[in-house]
């Protein structure tokens, strides 16, 4: 990456921020498509607007499908990994052009050990339940009929959420 294309994707303090905002909705246990704490200017992606296609119910979850993977909403909205206490939900400003997925990771010391990855360097496996909403996102900010085509993708999170 040359000097010119880091001075083009300098963040605000104010996007900063939001980014940080974000993050603490990740962390709040109430329902997201509802949630009054989102940033000005922000909203919540569903997973239809994302290209997922719903499958039904298993227990107080949603499944959705796309392409060949399938995704788990939790009773709340927020992508789940299945296994580990990680979530997820993508949110855009339009005004800003960017799209985010925030990730919510551990939240004490025990979550911690069942994170094999960490011990390692590598959170590959820890990762992997998300790749269908990875995918999902490609597509989202690449097809030229999506309301975010062309905005540009973060990722944060809080703990190793951001990781």
């Amino acid at each position: 990456m040359n000097a010119q294309s880091l001075t083009t994707r300098q963040l605000s303090f104010s996007q900063v921020a939001d980014f940080a905002r974000l993050s603490d909705v990740a962390y709040s246990n109430s329902p997201i498509f509802s949630n009054t704490n989102l940033p000005d200017g922000w909203q919540v992606v569903s997973p239809v607007t994302l290209g997922f296609q719903p499958l039904g119910s298993a227990g107080d979850d949603t499944l959705y499908r796309f392409g060949e993977q399938t995704v788990r909403l939790d009773q709340n909205g927020y992508f789940v990994d299945g296994a580990l206490a990680s979530s997820a939900f993508v949110a855009l400003n339009s005004a800003l052009g960017i799209v985010a997925v925030v990730f919510r990771g551990t939240n004490n010391f025990f979550d911690v050990l069942e994170w094999p990855g960490i011990h390692n360097d590598d959170l590959t496996a820890e990762l992997r339940p998300f790749d269908a909403l990875f995918s999902a996102m490609e597509s989202f900010i690449k097809s030229s009929s999506s309301p975010a085509s062309g905005f540009r993708l973060f990722a944060t999170g809080h703990s190793l959420g951001g990781a």
